[in-house]
């Protein structure tokens, strides 16, 4: 997948992204302001990425109604100075 598919654009592009957030727990938000970055973690789900234990740290573009799945703090970045 090419990176370029994703970097704002145009306003009417309905593809660009502007902000991606991460969504921590209260704790893991008080970790990253004490460190100063996000820190990746292994997999634990049924995916590929765990067979080769591989760390990530996720981020999304997803505004949800009903809360966060994934922790009651919203980090909020700028998409295209991430990729960048």
């Amino acid at each position: 997948m090419q990176w370029s598919r994703f970097y704002p654009e145009e306003e009417t592009d309905r593809r660009s992204l502007k902000q991606v957030s991460h969504v921590t727990h209260l704790n893991s938000a008080l970790n990253v302001f004490a460190d100063g970055r996000i820190r990746s973690g292994l997999v634990y789900d049924e995916s590929k990425l765990k067979e080769d234990r591989i760390q990530v740290t996720w981020f999304s573009p997803n505004e949800w109604q009903y809360g966060y799945r994934y922790g009651n703090v919203r980090l909020d970045f700028d998409w295209k100075r991430l990729v960048s």
